[in-house]
């Protein structure tokens, strides 16, 4: 979901541009305490944000469509939420995770001999590190949820926009089934409005 999500946010159209009103944002920001200098508007009609950049210069991207359609509360919902990534470092961290699991399996592969044993275990490695990878970021999507509704001013906006998003992306599959849980890395939104509440 966050691949199609992305590729389907590019393209010619979909420039970066500063952020228009940038001291009225900056309040926003302000109570996270990371100096957020380099904001940009993606001009994409999907709702969505994203932390980027590297450790002492963090970069975030706010699709057009939620900048100009979300409330300013639940803008602070989604800049707490990106904000915490950057915070917490889970980009490095899931980094290393990867790192950990290909070097593994990099390990697992020199090890066997027998080509049958390779055909049945590269399938099964690759299926059990993709599912473990995505729980990981599970659990920090998580972490980031539970401290935008411990930092924000109204967690009422936190609710209101997990409703907008699950408006417009919708709740295919459905939260209980195994699929979400095993290959979603979000956290599941009435999860989320728990949290808020």
């Amino acid at each position: 979901m966050q691949i199609r999500m992305w590729i389907s946010a590019l393209g010619k159209k979909n420039i970066l541009t500063p952020i228009p009103h940038p001291d009225a944002f900056q309040k926003l920001i302000e109570k996270t305490g990371i100096p957020m200098e380099n904001i940009r508007i993606m001009n994409s009609e999907k709702p969505f944000a994203q932390m980027a950049g590297l450790p002492g210069n963090p970069f975030m991207i706010i699709s057009k469509n939620l900048y100009t359609t979300f409330s300013k509360d639940e803008l602070e919902y989604v800049i707490l939420h990106e904000t915490a990534h950057y915070k917490y470092n889970h980009t490095l961290k899931e980094l290393g995770v990867f790192m950990f699991s290909y070097l593994t399996c990099a390990l697992i592969f020199m090890l066997v001999k027998d080509s049958f044993t390779w055909i049945i275990s590269i399938p099964l490695l690759a299926l059990a590190i993709t599912i473990s990878n995505i729980q990981i970021a599970r659990l920090f999507e998580h972490q980031a949820d539970e401290y935008a509704a411990r930092t924000m001013h109204n967690p009422h906006g936190m609710i209101s926009a997990t409703k907008r998003f699950m408006a417009f992306y919708g709740t295919t599959p459905p939260e209980t089934s195994r699929r979400r849980k095993l290959f979603y890395r979000g956290t599941p939104y009435s999860e989320r409005i728990r949290i808020a509440e």
